[in-house]
């Protein structure tokens, strides 16, 4: 009987860590989902505060500097070889064609919103400037009438809705809206420009008076997609809506159904200023306190990087000899500063060289950590073992893809360099996830099972604030983990990772993973 009795205790006691385990990963994957919405909310907040306080202080979103080289579509000048960034803007030579500077645009410009565009520039000898713009990059180029440009500085303002302007070489009104943006140079052949600046101007200001009465509508759920669909159609199609348009969104379905949303809502009004439901009051009111912050002294993220790269220097040097503590810090230096750039929304669509920096000497450090603790290398029969559960996250990651994607079974298989690439890449984070943080997770717990849901959790938030990729990288996370605790199958692992994400990526539609960027880069407008 007593033997009767301690094999109930153990099966009570399996089943009640069962259900634990099933209940702290169903606590997890909500926690994510709630990150990814509450990220949501606070950056549609912020881009709506910033568009709003523009408008207050007459201040246009839509300036480019010739000192900037992200500020120019391609950093260069087309038709032309002979260019330079300087500190006076961008000098660039016209030879027998005309040249053209492409400049940078986030989404369509409302060209109605706004009533001219000033240009400084300077030329060596007289030449002519015009503009190009396309409404959309699938339809034709739309030209304005060309300007005269005197030798020497000059600042030319173009009147958008007065000048005469040709698209397929047939006249016709000022373009509505602004997919591309070019300004084209004609002249004599060498003739030299610096383009210094340009800069679109508001048609219309807005007063604080106005905007506690200003129209807001509230459009459908974007769940709802026939009720969202007639709503929107509708605005856009009233000829008495301001611009830009000022409307608020419900947020009460998936992150990747409300980006979507976003994306059609700016495709059809360009502009509008998108304020999620209920938050209109507060978004006003930082709309007020709102101004254009100067950016930080440029010496400020060095000394910064300086002071990370002495940190992790001195602890790889002279690390504490209490184990746990050891644990507790070189996690903190391997992954503190990513998460930190991550979740700030620091990792935008131009990597600026102090954050590479960063991005370099964090990589280092955790490939330090790999010397003097190299893990045993498995047996075969365990080699085995490990490519079938690798298997099963494969088989996982098809189930969805079939499910969610509708049955798309058919997709464009990347080229054999982006497939290298996505392996070297899965190969860095397996090393990170597996070797590095989940054995210091279990150093620092003393437990196995803590490490492996620790270590599934810090790499489902290495991929926030997509709402969709850290659920699938969280459960990836635990079937990876728990294959390297087992059987230490890193290579099965690594080829695992690398085809879960690229079936992932290609077949889900983006109302389901939006895209596969990470940070400030996933609420670029259009999945990419």
């Amino acid at each position: 009987m007593p033997r009767v009795e301690s094999r109930l205790m153990v099966a009570a006691r399996a089943i009640s860590q069962a259900l634990l385990w099933l209940l702290a990963t169903a606590t997890c994957m909500f926690a994510l989902d709630q990150l990814a919405r509450e990220q949501l909310r606070a950056q549609l907040d912020g881009v709506a505060s910033e568009r709003l306080g523009m408008r207050l202080q007459s201040t246009s979103p839509h300036r480019w500097s010739g000192k900037v080289p992200t500020d120019i579509v391609a950093k260069r000048v087309f038709s032309t070889a002979t260019f330079e960034f300087k500190d006076d803007g961008l000098h660039f030579r016209v030879g027998q064609d005309p040249a053209a500077v492409g400049l940078v645009i986030s989404g369509n410009i409302d060209l109605l919103s706004h009533s001219t565009l000033t240009i400084d520039i300077a030329s060596s000898s007289p030449a002519r400037v015009s503009l190009l713009v396309r409404e959309s990059l699938d339809e034709p180029v739309c030209a304005s009438e060309a300007r005269p440009v005197p030798a020497g500085p000059s600042e030319l303002e173009f009147d958008i809705s007065r000048i005469q302007w040709r698209c397929a070489n047939s006249a016709r009104s000022a373009p509505r809206q602004a997919a591309m943006l070019r300004l084209q140079f004609e002249g004599a052949a060498n003739t030299e420009h610096i383009f210094r600046s340009a800069q679109l101007n508001l048609r219309s200001t807005l007063a604080v008076a106005d905007l506690a009465g200003h129209a807001a509508p509230l459009l459908p759920a974007p769940g709802d997609e026939p009720a969202f669909e007639r709503e929107l159609q509708r605005l856009v199609a009233d000829p008495a809506r301001p611009h830009p348009t000022l409307l608020q969104l419900p947020l009460d379905a998936r992150v990747e159904q409300v980006l979507v949303a976003r994306d059609h809502i700016l495709e059809a009004m360009p502009e509008t200023i998108i304020v999620p439901k209920g938050d209109l009051a507060s978004v006003s009111e930082r709309a007020v306190a709102w101004s254009s912050s100067s950016p930080p002294a440029s010496w400020l993220p060095w000394l910064g990087v300086t002071l990370l790269a002495a940190v992790l220097m001195l602890l790889r040097l002279r690390p504490p000899f209490n184990p746990r503590l050891r644990a507790a810090l070189e996690l903190a230096g391997v992954m503190g500063v990513p998460l930190g750039l991550i979740l700030g929304n620091q990792i935008g669509d131009n990597l600026s060289p102090p954050l590479l920096a960063v991005a370099a000497i964090t990589f280092v450090f955790a490939l330090s950590l790999l010397f003097g603790a190299a893990p045993a290398l498995p047996g075969s029969r365990l080699l085995v073992r490990g490519w079938s559960v690798a298997l099963l996250s494969i088989a996982i990651a098809s189930s969805v893809s079939l499910l969610l994607g509708d049955g798309i079974t058919h997709f464009d298989l990347p080229t054999s360099a982006e497939g290298a690439r996505y392996l070297a890449w899965a190969t860095a984070q397996q090393f990170l996830i597996c070797v590095i943080v989940a054995g210091r997770i279990e150093i620092l717990c003393r437990n196995r099972r803590a490490a492996i849901l620790g270590a599934a959790v810090l790499f489902a938030l290495l991929h926030a604030p997509n709402a969709m990729l850290m659920q699938l990288t969280f459960v990836g996370g635990l079937i990876w983990t728990w294959n390297w605790q087992r059987h230490r199958a890193l290579p099965a692992n690594i080829v695992a990772h690398a085809l879960c994400g690229i079936l992932l990526t290609l077949s889900l539609p983006p109302h389901w993973l939006y895209s596969a960027e990470v940070s400030a880069r996933y609420f670029l407008i259009g999945p990419s």
